[in-house]
């Protein structure tokens, strides 16, 4: 009875280790796709746009914050000018390409399996697969701008019609 009881433990111990190394190396592989797919120097880019625009913003509310309180000293001024910085790194911190990669490659390991990302790997890596990534790129830039420019047409003209509403409404 023991010699069965050790048995089935040395199978069970057998059987998790082998799917901790499959699961390991299907974790690595999945790193490697979104390595030759582009994915991390793409967020890489993303996260630096986020943390420019979040500067800006920065900027922006400190700047609205000295109008409207005009008589800072230049103590509180510096004194604000770090709350702002701070809240700008804050949020900023919360970006990281590889944190964000990580997370990804655990939500495609739930959808892929090893011999599909195998195949993908090799498509990605192929001249084919490269000429895609690219394509996608730069479809995915234009498409950004496009929307944008869409957006910003859309905010003009609400923006416009705001200020008739708010005029009418002031008038009487």
């Amino acid at each position: 009875m023991k010699k069965i009881f050790l048995a089935i433990i040395l199978l069970a111990f057998t059987c998790s280790a082998f799917a901790a190394q499959t699961s390991t190396q299907k974790t690595q592989e999945l790193q490697q796709l979104m390595q030759v797919m582009g994915v991390k120097a793409q967020l890489q880019g993303v996260v630096g746009k986020f943390r420019q625009q979040q500067k800006l913003v920065g900027a922006m509310v400190l700047r609205r914050l000295q109008v409207r309180y005009p008589k800072l000293s230049d103590s509180q001024k510096q004194q604000l000018q770090q709350v702002v910085q701070d809240f700008t790194k804050k949020v900023s911190s919360t970006l990281e390409p590889d944190a964000i990669v990580k997370q990804w490659v655990s939500y495609m390991s739930d959808e892929l399996t090893q011999p599909e990302v195998k195949k993908l790997v090799t498509f990605y890596s192929s001249d084919l697969g490269k000429k895609i990534i690219v394509a996608q790129q730069k479809a995915e830039s234009k498409m950004v701008q496009y929307l944008l420019g869409q957006q910003r047409g859309s905010v003009l003209k609400a923006r416009t019609e705001l200020v008739e509403k708010v005029k009418k409404i002031v008038k009487e």
